[in-house]
């Protein structure tokens, strides 16, 4: 075999070292690969042998870095979901994985910090209607709202 042939364990020992420095999304991981001159075929084969092993998974990607990205930044569950699906996380697995980290990080304290943020607009103008659309629990907005 020549020097300058890359094969599937090449692209997985690459994918692995990608993975030791932070956890990876399937879609990242793959176009990470690629920049790293990984033919397509080769790229995908080494991706899916992760997958299958649980070294690479969505699901436990999307809640990792969302837990993450609570704890450092306000947004709406609506734009963690769709922050998540631009990093190719599929719909459900996205809207998931919020759903969990929110619960695990407490989601009336988060829409309280939430209505704090958005404070050049009153609670009041702030409806439950356009909380729920945002991805709030109507759990969360409720009690909430009681607070006020």
């Amino acid at each position: 075999m020549a020097e300058h042939e890359q094969t599937v364990h090449d692209a997985e020992k690459t994918a692995l070292r990608l993975i030791a420095r932070a956890e990876q999304s399937k879609m990242n991981l793959l176009k990470k690969l690629r920049v790293r001159g990984f033919s397509s075929s080769i790229v995908k084969k080494a991706v899916q042998q992760l997958c299958e092993t649980g070294m690479v998974d969505d699901a436990r990607y999307a809640f990792l870095w969302t837990a993450a990205r609570i704890n450092r930044k306000i947004e709406s569950p609506r734009s963690l979901i769709m922050l998540l699906r631009n990093r190719g996380i599929p719909p459900q697995t996205a809207a998931h994985a919020v759903r969990k980290a929110l619960e695990s990080a407490g989601e009336i304290e988060f829409l309280r910090k939430y209505l704090v943020k958005e404070k050049n607009v009153s609670h009041n103008l702030l409806s439950k209607q356009k909380l729920l659309a945002e991805g709030f629990s109507t759990i969360a907005i409720e009690t909430v709202i009681e607070e006020d």
